[in-house]
């Protein structure tokens, strides 16, 4: 942030020809196979800024912070943005390509290997991934690759928090010039070591009493001597980070906080934490020197120093400002003694050429000693010193990259249509970058104007005029409001404010158009409107209930009647925030609070189609679930985007919300690890509102054209290199043009991008049947979908969507019809694309699906299919189907065995153990389970028990069946035939069993005696006899019996001579 002097600050720039390096990508979506339907992405950031040579505060690379000069090419250099990821040059720092395939976007430090320039190490903050790749991250090719080390992740219950762990970060990178195979990271749990050139890594926590935090840079030296500074001040190591110490009186304050050491003396050191600086010359026992800080503001202040040779060298500091001190060793170099620098009010201001508010600082590395500084960091990017000769260039001449860092952060963006598809007015401010202006922003090198220097927040454009805001002036109104002609041509400062002063450094805008020369305007004072901006008169809209803590105003609806809607509380998408509507331009309305789904919890971020009041589109957050929400109601009633979520998360990818991740600080341009939830960017089309874009931190950018029925992933953020990762979208601005549709998005990090698509009309409609209306369980269900093209024009990158009920599980999938079609998806959640399908075409696809046998017969479920594409269709009411199945499960069929008929092993015992066959069954599903009365295995008694048994189906449907299991003591078989009678020698129950072709049963009831030895039965009404002699001496178990079938039938005749190993069973 800059002050802007009153009468300086805004002088009429000419209109420099700027042409920005385009960067092209074009993507297929899934399941495309030819140039219809793609969608391309184009980077149309500025590479300069115009303002450079008059106002060097006005500039075009965003914020960047750390610096790595490679200590074996001097002519090679990496930057480390922000909120943009990292960058190198290859020419001295003239032209900046960034490193894709780094994936962590908020980078901190880089540093390279000076054994191997291949070997870069990076630093990053949090990237919201559930499976972090932030951290610790290596190159072994000079930046083209990047992994995270397996071992870059902190021992379980090692950090301060689990959240540290979960969601990791680090800081300063040191690598021992004496064993460039020793790497030191600061990171948000301790101190990483690698002793293996960062391969292999290790966690140090120099202060474990409080288990590890925040380790801010750390500096390895004279022998692998270690300092670092961090939450527990400093700390110093001599045997490699085993043991440590630190201040015994006047000790370093604790925080975010840089530190370097004297070329001459292991034991003078120099850090900064805040805004503070601070002189040790004994090894950190103390901190008796202070410097007062000659240019204060405390973003990411720095010190380095520089060896002059011999008894001299320089110290680095940036705050505000770049800062070079003259310092000198003793001759007789020794702890303690003076300071070795001189008081600050000495030291020579090196920021000529060069963006206030510093990153780093690198010299060159050809030279051993009296090196030049080549390249700076700050706000505004890089800056290359043009002055390479010590020692003039100690007095460095900074100038801006012929291509900068594409790395700026906007706090507004606004557009306006204009005839022809190259002519298009595109206007964003930026954070300490300025505000830019292009008409011809639909060309393919769009020729940007840096109109003003510092920090712009604010746009509103028409075709004809631009209001925007810019800060930071002094004396007077800080933030302040500029009318001026297309392209920023001429105007002035808006000539009457309402009351109060305008809020700054958020992404909403607290200025709107609602109708021609109509505005309203958010104060801290309340919100005003006026029908004549070239000499206003301002309106306070319901001041008796202007909502507490406004952040952002909107208008919506027709511009003689409209709706005005105001966010109140935290502005920049992490909530929680308020949202109220007051409809009219009358001075006594009132604001009414739009309540969220259910009345619980707040916005995130929430917009409202500019079009129709009733229609707004939000995040929800409630405790930790965040919802992408949509009402057609004004907020009476809300609907769920399902489809979103998943792609906000990126299919669980990405956190929904998470708790230490990087975030801007409400109100300001530092940055706070609060955490944050994923989504940052929810816009209507104005031309057609069932175009709608939404957008997430981590995980891309989201197309819906059919009213937020169904989303299309436009940049996955995967980071390949035709697939761009485009983080924190914040604004977007829609241009219909000449069969285009061109989608201008509006970044935290990586500035300004151009979507192309194919601006088509389709009237999709789908319909769905299914095989039957009643399905049996078990057994297959199928799914037929239509999808109809009513045209006007073909659909491109059509894509079907049916989540297959959860009772069913997913067999199979088929699609005909349309142009490269496809079937994939991931269990039960199927999708189907088709690149395009022609207006008046059909395509069909069937799904099968396997009916869930756990389901009770009459169970209803339904299935739901949508399509959308790239097209916009104007009746989204027919882009869904659904169709309802009743589960069919009858019960299963059970067959008991034949009633059995079983001996104990001995005449006389009183139970024995049965194995009767199972019961068959049969069923529509498996894993019927069966239970018995008595189960097989079991001992059953003397005499006849009953069986039953029960099947009960997967879908609790019942089946029984019966039958008998009869137990005797005695069996006595024929030898020779087999015939035999099973007796109960205490009832006098008999069957007897006739074997062969003529067999038959007979059972009947005799008397039973006892003498001696002998068992008898006798039967005389059927004529049946038989004994068995049983003695425990001499000769016995023998049997024998007479059996007549009636009184006159044949005798048969059994002779047993062993009762006891009888089978009891016909042969």
């Amino acid at each position: 942030m800059k002050k802007l002097l009153k009468n300086a600050g805004f002088r009429r720039v000419c209109f420099i020809t700027l042409v920005a390096s385009l960067s092209v990508m074009t993507i297929v979506l899934a399941g495309l196979d030819d140039a219809a339907g793609q969608v391309t992405l184009t980077d149309i950031n500025p590479d300069q800024s115009t303002l450079d040579a008059s106002n060097p505060n006005g500039a075009s690379g965003g914020r960047v912070n750390g610096l790595a000069a490679d200590p074996n090419n001097n002519m090679v250099f990496y930057a480390a943005s922000e909120w943009g990821g990292l960058y190198k040059s290859t020419n001295g720092g003239q032209n900046w390509t960034r490193l894709d395939n780094h994936r962590p976007i908020v980078t901190w430090d880089v540093e390279v290997s000076p054994a191997n320039s291949n070997r870069v190490f990076a630093t990053s903050f949090y990237d919201g991934r559930v499976n972090s790749l932030s951290g610790i991250n290596v190159s072994t090719d000079g930046g083209a690759t990047w992994a995270k080390p397996a071992t870059a992740t902190p021992p379980v219950n090692f950090c301060a928090s689990q959240a540290r762990r979960d969601e990791p970060g680090a800081f300063g990178i040191s690598i021992d010039p004496d064993n460039t195979n020793n790497v030191y990271i600061g990171t948000n749990c301790g101190l990483a070591v690698s002793n293996d050139n960062g391969v292999n890594w290790t966690f140090v926590d120099p202060t474990p009493a409080d288990g590890a935090d925040d380790v801010w840079d750390v500096v390895v030296h004279d022998g692998g001597i270690i300092d670092l500074v961090g939450d527990d001040g400093h700390q110093r190591s001599i045997d490699g980070g085993t043991t440590w110490t630190t201040a015994t009186s006047n000790a370093l304050p604790g925080g975010r906080a840089s530190i370097a050491v004297s070329p001459d003396e292991s034991y003078v050191l120099f850090a900064v934490v805040g805004t503070s600086i601070f002189e040790s010359d004994n090894g950190g026992t103390s901190w008796d020197t202070t410097f007062a800080n000659p240019a204060s503001q405390g973003r990411i202040p720095f010190v380095t120093t520089n060896n002059r040779g011999g008894q001299d060298f320089d110290l680095w500091f940036g705050d505000t400002q770049l800062f070079r001190a003259g310092c000198t060793t003793p001759m007789s170099p020794a702890p303690g003694g003076a300071a070795r620098c001189p008081a600050s009010g000495t030291w020579t201001n090196s920021q000529n050429g060069a963006h206030w508010d510093l990153g780093d600082v690198v010299f060159d590395t050809a030279v051993a000693d009296d090196r030049c500084p080549r390249v700076m960091s700050s706000d505004g990017g890089v800056y290359r010193n043009t002055d390479t000769t010590s020692p003039g260039c100690q007095g460095p001449s900074w100038e801006q990259p012929t291509v900068t860092p594409h790395a700026l952060w906007l706090f507004g963006m606004d557009g306006a249509d204009q005839a022809g598809a190259a002519a298009e007015d595109l206007y964003f401010g930026c954070q300490d970058n300025g505000t830019f202006a292009a008409t011809d922003a639909g060309a393919g090198f769009p020729t940007w104007n840096n109109r003003d220097c510092c920090d712009g927040f604010d746009d509103s454009a028409d075709p004809v005029r631009i209001l925007y805001t810019v800060c930071c002036f002094s004396p007077g109104r800080s933030n302040r409001l500029f009318v001026r002609n297309q392209g920023m041509a001429g105007g002035a400062e808006l000539s009457t404010y309402p009351a109060g002063n305008l809020p700054g450094f958020r992404p909403p805008d607290v200025v709107d158009r609602f109708d021609a020369n109509s505005y309203v305007v958010m104060t801290t004072a309340g919100i005003f409107v006026t029908n004549n901006i070239a000499a206003p008169a301002w309106t306070q809209l319901g001041a008796a209930t202007s909502p507490a803590g406004a952040c952002a105003v909107q208008a919506a609806g027709p511009g003689a009647t409209p709706s005005f809607f105001v966010k109140a509380g935290n502005c920049t998408s992490v909530g929680p925030a308020t949202f109220w509507r007051q409809d009219g331009t009358a001075a006594g309305g009132t604001w009414n609070q739009i309540n969220p789904p259910g009345n619980t919890g707040s916005f995130g971020i929430v917009t409202v189609d500019p079009n129709d009041a009733n229609r707004i589109f939000a995040s929800h957050l409630n405790g930790t679930n965040v919802n992408m929400v949509l009402s057609t109601d004004g907020g009476a009633n809300w609907t769920t985007l399902n489809d979103l979520n998943q792609l906000m998360t990126g299919g669980g990818t990405y956190r929904y919300l998470n708790t230490t991740g990087p975030t801007q600080v409400a109100s300001g341009a530092s940055m706070t690890f609060s955490g944050y939830p994923q989504p940052t960017l929810v816009a209507f089309d104005p031309a057609n509102g069932n175009i709608m874009l939404a957008g997430g931190a981590d995980s891309g950018i989201f197309l819906s054209t059919n009213a937020g029925l169904t989303w299309t992933t436009l940049t996955d953020n995967s980071g390949v290199s035709n697939n761009p990762h485009i983080p924190r979208p914040r604004f977007a601005y829609f241009d219909h043009e000449a069969g285009n549709l061109n989608i201008f998005v509006g970044t935290q990090g990586r500035g300004v991008w151009r979507i192309t698509t194919t601006d088509a009309t389709a009237d999709l409609a789908i319909s769905k049947t299914s095989s039957a209306p009643s399905i049996v369980t078990g057994s297959n269900v199928t799914y037929t979908i239509t999808v109809t093209n009513n045209g006007p024009d073909a659909a491109q990158s059509v894509t079907i969507k049916d989540m297959l009920p959860p009772q069913t599980t997913f067999v199979s999938c088929n699609v005909s019809g349309g142009v490269g079609g496809l079937c994939s998806g991931t269990g039960n959640d199927r999708t189907v694309t088709l690149s395009s399908l022609a207006a008046n075409a059909v395509a069909t696809i069937t799904l099968v699906a396997q009916v869930s046998c756990a389901l009770a017969d009459g169970t209803v479920f339904s299935n739901t299919a949508t399509v959308g594409s790239l097209a916009a269709d104007p009746t989204p009411a027919n882009n869904t189907a659904t169709v309802m199945v009743t589960a069919s499960n009858p019960p299963p069929v059970i067959t008991c065995p034949p009633d059995q008929n079983v001996a104990t092993a001995l005449p006389g015992q009183m139970n024995v153990v049965v194995n009767y066959p199972p019961p068959v069954v049969m069923d529509n599903c498996p894993n019927v389970v069966v239970n018995c009365s008595h189960p097989s295995g079991s001992s059953f008694p003397l005499g006849t028990t009953a069986v039953t048994c029960t099947a009960t189906d997967s879908g609790g449907k019942q089946a029984m069946c019966n039958f008998k299991v009869t137990v005797f003591d005695i069996c006595i078989q024929d030898d020779g035939r087999k015939d035999f009678i099973l007796i109960n020698s205490f009832t006098g129950d008999y069957l007897f069993t006739k074997c062969g072709l003529d067999s038959f049963t007979m059972a009947g009831k005799g008397q039973i005696t006892r003498s001696g030895c002998s068992t008898k039965l006798q039967d005389d009404t059927r004529v049946v006899s038989a004994e068995i002699m049983r003695c425990t001496l001499g000769t016995g178990n023998t049997g024998s019996a007479t059996i007549r079938r009636n009184p006159f039938g044949t005798s048969f005749i059994l002779g047993d001579s062993y009762i006891l190993n009888n089978t009891c069973m016909c042969p």
